[in-house]
């Protein structure tokens, strides 16, 4: 929806997950493709703009530089890839988010409890989610663990540089932003 807000007519959609890839067709009012990274195949035509929201750190290791390729062959002469990523986080370091229960009314309550932890090159996410239903009189908990690959500015930087894209980033807090451009200044 933000990108239709700066001007933008004519978008693709693609994810991996079939549920998230659902959801923004529902936003979007255009049917999707399920992709599976790094192979951009299935994903047919050239574009101005591709961006990745929430999903560059699905995206492993050894199939870094294959993936900065794909998006190379994908993008028009002066097209650009923007996406976020996680900052470089230390190993050993463990996060804990533990909120209070909380409710849009009184008959309807929900909790999320998320950790991290992080070892070299890779956080290990988990999101335990409990929802109290008194109007129906369910109690329905949830559980989702992901592995998330961390990379270093560096590396990401060097990935895409090979695959032809002058890079820029900017880094704020634990998120760190990129701009590649295949357009020569």
């Amino acid at each position: 929806q933000e990108l239709t807000k700066l001007g933008f007519r004519d978008i693709d959609l693609a994810d991996g997950s079939a549920s998230m890839l659902a959801e923004a067709e529902k936003k979007i009012g255009k049917t999707g493709t399920i992709i599976s990274l790094p192979d951009l195949s299935p994903i047919k035509g050239s574009y101005d703009l591709i961006t990745m929201r929430q999903a560059f750190n699905y995206v492993q290791p050894a199939d870094l530089d294959s993936f900065a390729q794909n998006i190379a062959r994908k993008l028009n002469d002066k097209g650009q890839f923007v996406f976020t990523t996680f900052a470089e986080l230390k190993p050993g370091l463990k996060t804990r988010d533990n909120p209070e229960w909380q409710s849009a009314d009184a008959m309807k309550w929900q909790r999320t409890d998320e950790s991290n932890v992080i070892t070299t090159g890779q956080i290990m996410h988990t999101q335990r989610t409990e929802t109290l239903d008194f109007n129906n009189e369910l109690w329905s908990p949830s559980l989702d663990i992901n592995i998330f690959y961390q990379y270093g500015i560096t590396q990401i930087e060097d990935a895409f540089k090979q695959a032809g894209f002058k890079v820029k980033y900017s880094q704020e807090a634990n998120r760190v932003c990129f701009v590649c451009s295949k357009e020569s200044e």
